[in-house]
């Protein structure tokens, strides 16, 4: 799969005359709790030369391949990333810090630098909470609950409580999140126990209702919306524009 995924990464710059800045894992692959059948989810950012972007009408700044049973693979081009960076679009400050790298340029150590400085505490704590509240939802309507579910609500949780700590971008491994949040207890035993079977069963496997972990995840998503951080100020657009022409200049 690692052959398939460069060579998938190549023939996209061929086809798009693009440059790949950046490509990593981005689902529970670089979560930490894949199942045997997990599918691989590949996330690029890419650049085109600098000619590209002087036209009157903007392109499509989107790559992606069909999916599959088992490769995802999507990418957005520089400057859209640059955009969702101001936005602060959490989706790529995940990627940005995923343990699983398949390609690094130069440039991506710049757009990972900016992403730091980017980074929308609150803006973050509301993304997290939504995951966990939808994934809750669902939990709660049902009498057998699908491992992957548990196991979303939980990451966004911790999460989101990572986040009310620190107040940076959680990690991706879900181990780390756990060392620093749930070191030991009760409730990491019923965690532990949890991720075991998610990367030990299918994408489909399921289990019983969990009062415990139901109990620690609304218990906590409650503790933590009312401590939810401020954002600074966003950062600024000279900022953006700076690193947007270093990484043309870069690219040539």
């Amino acid at each position: 799969m690692l052959t398939r995924i460069q060579s998938a990464l190549n023939n996209l710059e061929q086809i798009h005359g693009i440059t790949v800045l950046w490509a990593c894992e981005s689902g529970s692959r670089a979560w930490d709790f894949a199942s045997p059948d997990s599918d691989w989810d590949v996330r690029l950012l890419y650049v085109h030369p600098r000619d590209w972007y002087l036209s009157v009408y903007e392109e499509r700044d989107v790559v992606e391949l069909p999916i599959d049973e088992q490769l995802d693979l999507m990418g957005w081009d520089l400057r859209k990333s640059l955009r969702l960076l101001a936005k602060a679009n959490i989706s790529l400050h995940e990627w940005l810090v995923s343990p699983v790298v398949y390609r690094e340029a130069e440039p991506a150590a710049w757009l990972r630098t900016l992403a730091t400085e980017a980074f929308q505490p609150l803006s973050a704590c509301h993304h997290y909470a939504a995951l966990a509240r939808r994934g809750l939802s669902a939990i709660d309507a049902a009498n057998m609950v699908r491992l992957k579910r548990y196991c979303y609500a939980l990451r966004a949780v911790l999460c989101c409580q990572w986040v009310v700590k620190y107040h940076t971008q959680p990690p991706l491994p879900i181990g780390e999140l756990l060392t620093d949040i749930l070191p030991d207890g009760e409730i990491r035993q019923a965690v532990d126990e949890l991720l075991a079977a998610k990367r030990g069963d299918g994408e489909g496997a399921t289990c019983p209702r969990q009062p415990i972990l139901d109990r620690f995840l609304h218990g906590e998503l409650a503790r933590l919306e009312s401590r939810f951080p401020a954002n600074p100020p966003r950062i600024r657009r000279e900022r953006l524009d700076g690193v947007f022409r270093a990484v043309l200049d870069w690219r040539g």
